[in-house]
């Protein structure tokens, strides 16, 4: 019988560490989503901390924020990924693709009590964010 294999990465924690949400325009016609993650990975602890920021602007104006946020993702490695460059190419994605269920869930439960029409994020593939982050990512001995 196979034996199933252990995950190379898993999630410790997660933390909202910044929110904002101004009223929104009465023009609420075009909504435009912004994202942009880092990370940081300690090689002494095998842990990768994402920083995965977010915000959504009204129309082709980005001064013009509705909603902000940053949630913190702490991720731990198995003993074999002991080097920045032992880490699994899948990983800049799946980190990306495990922590934004719980910003989604949390933008729609803080707008729809907020007494203003609820934002409800689409499911998203985020996938176009692995460069990104990958060029965003510091290393720590």
């Amino acid at each position: 019988m196979l034996e199933a294999q252990k995950g190379t990465f898993s999630l410790v924690n997660y933390k909202i560490n910044k929110f904002s949400l101004s009223e929104p325009s009465d023009e609420n016609v075009g909504l435009s989503v912004l994202f942009a993650p880092k990370g940081s990975y300690y090689k002494s602890k095998s842990l990768y901390i994402l920083q995965f920021n977010f915000s959504v602007t009204h129309g082709e104006n980005i001064k013009t924020e509705f909603i902000t946020a940053s949630i913190e993702a702490t991720f731990r490695f198995d003993s074999d990924v002991k080097t920045g460059e032992n880490i699994p190419n899948y990983f800049y994605t799946n980190c990306i693709a495990i922590v934004f269920p719980y910003l989604r869930s949390f933008i729609t439960t803080l707008t729809a009590v907020s007494n203003i029409k609820p934002l409800i994020l689409p499911l998203l593939n985020l996938g176009f964010l692995e460069p990104e982050l990958k060029q965003n990512t510091q290393f720590f001995d």
